[in-house]
């Protein structure tokens, strides 16, 4: 274990591509269950929802590391830069993800 760390700033590491797992999910199992129900017009409006809710997760998380990494010191600065870096990857990868989910054509 690392000298001035706690157990569970090891789960800051996943805790950004925890969220971002959320949103593929549920892009992608909110885009088949509208589409095999008839509910097309209201599918764009469902992805919409859905990136805006887990990129102001992402947005939450984001501050929150920044914060702790400002207030570290010993060896929890590194599990804290850490986790900051995967936690911006991982609203990055939402991104990147819920995009197409939003702009492209719904339900073909």
């Amino acid at each position: 274990m690392i000298k001035g760390a706690q157990p569970a700033e090891t789960l800051g590491l996943i805790a950004g591509f925890g969220i971002w797992s959320s949103a593929f999910i549920a892009f992608y199992g909110l885009h088949g269950a509208l589409c095999a129900a008839g509910g097309a017009p209201f599918a764009r409006g469902g992805m919409i929802a859905v990136l805006a809710l887990h990129l102001i997760a992402h947005g939450l998380l984001v501050w929150w590391f920044a914060r702790r990494v400002r207030g570290a010191s010993g060896g929890a600065v590194f599990i804290r830069r850490v986790s900051l870096v995967l936690a911006v990857a991982a609203a990055g990868a939402t991104l990147w993800t819920g995009v197409p989910a939003v702009l492209l054509k719904v339900c073909a």
